[in-house]
C-alpha cells in the first residue's frame, strides 16, 4: 500500500498526542556510551527495552528538532550533521529515507491505541575468557548457511557469507570497529556492512537516540 505524506503526518500527530511513555513531556533516558563505553575491553552491560510506538515517538520528536534538555542525542546530532545544505548539490542524507520509511511502515502496522512489538538493544559486559570453561568438552561443526528458515530449500543453502541472507524476526549484532555506523557517520549507505546496517535497519539508527554528546552507538551491540 502506498503511504502518502498526509497519512504519515496523521500518524506523527497521533503518536505525539499519545504520550506512549506516560511521562508527559519527559522520556526515560540511558546513555550507552556513558563512562567511555565502547570496544570489547570497555563494554558496559546496559539494556533498553521499548515498544514500536515509543520508538516512533522518539524518532518523530528528533525529526521535529524537539531536543532533550541538556543532552545532545546521537540521533539529533546525526540529523544536524547529515544536512543536505552541507552536501553536494542533489545529494540527500540516506538516514532521512530510513527514518521516514520506518514511520511509514509503523503508520500501517500500528492502529490507534496499539503499541506494537518490543525492541531490545543491549551491550555486553567487558570481554573475558570465562566462556572457554564451557566449551572444553564441546566442538563446533561447520555451519550450513541458508536464507530460508527450516533449511527446507537446498537451493538457498551453502551461502559463503551468513550476512547475504535474512529471515523474519532476526536479531542483529554489530561487532566491527568502535561505533555502529562507522565512517559514514550515520548519514549514508557505504561499501561495507557496518556503515550500511544503520540505514537498512531503521530501528538501529533510531536507537542512536540513546547516546549522549552526539555520539554513535558502541560495539559490540545486539538489537532484537
Amino acid at each position: 500500500k502506498q503511504v502518502l505524506l498526509q497519512d504519515l503526518a496523521g500518524f506523527m500527530r497521533q503518536t505525539l498526542r499519545s504520550d506512549p511513555f506516560g511521562l508527559g513531556s519527559a522520556v526515560p533516558y540511558l546513555d550507552f556510551r556513558e563512562g567511555g563505553a565502547g570496544g570489547v575491553a570497555n563494554s558496559v552491560q546496559k539494556v533498553v527495552v521499548i515498544n514500536h510506538r515509543q520508538l516512533a515517538f522518539l524518532v518523530i520528536n528528533s525529526l521535529l528538532a524537539n531536543r532533550l534538555v541538556g543532552v545532545e542525542t546521537g540521533l539529533a546530532a546525526a540529523l544536524l550533521r547529515c544536512n543536505p545544505k552541507t552536501m553536494l548539490p542533489g545529494v540527500h542524507p540516506d538516514n532521512l529515507y530510513s527514518l521516514l520509511s520506518l514511520l511509514a511502515v509503523l503508520s500501517q502496522e500500528l492502529s490507534p491505541g496499539e503499541d506494537g512489538a518490543f525492541l531490545v538493544a543491549l551491550t555486553p559486559e567487558p570481554a573475558n575468557d570465562d566462556w572457554r570453561s564451557t566449551v572444553k568438552e564441546h566442538f563446533m561443526s561447520l555451519p550450513n548457511f541458508c536464507s530460508t528458515p527450516g533449511l527446507v530449500d537446498a537451493a538457498t543453502c551453502n551461502m559463503a557469507d551468513f550476512m547475504s541472507g535474512g529471515v523474519e524476526f532476526q536479531a542483529l549484532t554489530d561487532i566491527a570497529g568502535q561505533d555502529v555506523g562507522g565512517g559514514a557517520q550515520l548519514c549514508h549507505v557505504a561499501n561495507s556492512q557496518d556503515e550500511s546496517l544503520v540505514i537498512f535497519y531503521s530501528e538501529v539508527l533510531a536507537f542512536s537516540f540513546f547516546v549522549a554528546n552526539g555520539g554513535m552507538l558502541p560495539v559490540p551491540m545486539t538489537v532484537l
